[in-house]
């Protein structure tokens, strides 16, 4: 099993939290949230009325298990146990998570507000790292940062509606592959690094079977949350604490527009949620900034029960 230390400088993904996005307004007051010491009762009485509302998904990476909490209020729904260095997360039309298992080499799936997995599916030779699900076919695509054989180079994996075996995807200059994200066309875009450890980003455009380089007309020093914000993709650099609003046509990349999440906040750790931003600032410590006008961060809030975030997405 390899050791995960990456969380600091990439994450959310989290394509940590990378992710389809669910458009709900949240509100920009501090959230209180209650320890996560519950009994069994209580923990379910807390779930229960949390599945009809959104819900905040954080996976741990050094905690191995992902913290559940209400959204906005964020108080503690639950501990998804059992995962071996969960990473990035996405969430589908229906508010299902799908989680990144890393070293189990596997993507987990639970339904919204769920306890229990309802679809495991294999990502044999991989480390899976971020993910995100087509609008249009309900396919899931998953970033790899690397085989399990000891050779540092990644791929893309695309399970068509989500299920059975993989089509892997390499190539376009990407040589590790971070986070990933579906426009509303069902275009699928990628960032990475390159072999020399540059930012790398490419496109495999919709029904097609290559990957296509995609040329920035601005610098990226990391590799970032990549994210569809309903109008333009949001690419983000970990290096930079931003969030860039990218046009793309054909082959090259062009901002159109840039969140600066001042404050420490990292776009790796992030999740565009509607009006706002939601991402890590170090710890346990998140922050909440205003979309896309950035700037200094409107609240902060202490969850409890984290160790080592990585991937954060917002179900409704």
């Amino acid at each position: 099993m390899k050791m995960f230390s990456r969380p600091a400088s990439s994450a959310f993904g989290a394509c940590a939290v990378a992710a389809i996005l669910v458009g709900c307004a949240g509100s920009q007051t501090d959230l209180g949230v209650s320890a996560p010491q519950q009994n069994a009762a209580q923990a379910n009485s807390t779930i229960r009325s949390g599945a009809t509302q959104s819900l905040l998904y954080v996976s741990n990476v050094n905690g191995n298990n992902v913290t559940v909490y209400g959204y906005p209020k964020g108080k503690f729904a639950r501990t998804l146990a059992a995962f071996q260095g969960p990473e990035g997360e996405c969430i589908d039309s229906k508010g299902n998570v799908w989680i990144a298992n890393d070293a189990a080499n596997d993507i987990v799936e639970y339904a919204h507000g769920g306890s229990k997995r309802i679809a495991t599916l294999k990502d044999p030779g991989n480390y899976p790292y971020g993910c995100s699900v087509d609008p249009k076919t309900g396919s899931l695509a998953v970033t790899n940062i690397e085989t399990t054989n000891g050779v540092p180079i990644g791929s893309l994996s695309v399970y068509p509606g989500a299920k059975g075996s993989p089509v892997i995807y390499q190539g376009a200059d990407v040589y590790q592959y971070s986070f990933c994200a579906y426009d509303n066309a069902g275009n699928l875009f990628v960032d990475g690094t390159t072999i020399s450890n540059t930012f790398a980003f490419a496109e495999l455009p919709h029904g097609a079977s290559t990957l296509t380089k995609i040329t920035m007309n601005q610098a990226v020093g990391a590799p970032g949350n990549v994210q569809w914000d309903g109008k333009h993709l949001a690419v983000g650099d970990a290096s930079a604490s931003a969030i860039y609003q990218i046009s793309v046509t054909g082959s090259a990349g062009t901002v159109v527009g840039t969140t600066m999440l001042n404050g420490g906040g990292n776009a790796a750790i992030s999740f565009i949620d509607g009006n706002q931003v939601i991402a890590n600032i170090s710890g346990t410590k998140f922050g909440f900034w205003k979309y896309p006008a950035g700037g200094s961060p409107t609240s902060t809030i202490n969850l409890k029960g984290i160790a080592g975030p990585f991937g954060v997405v917002v179900s409704e």
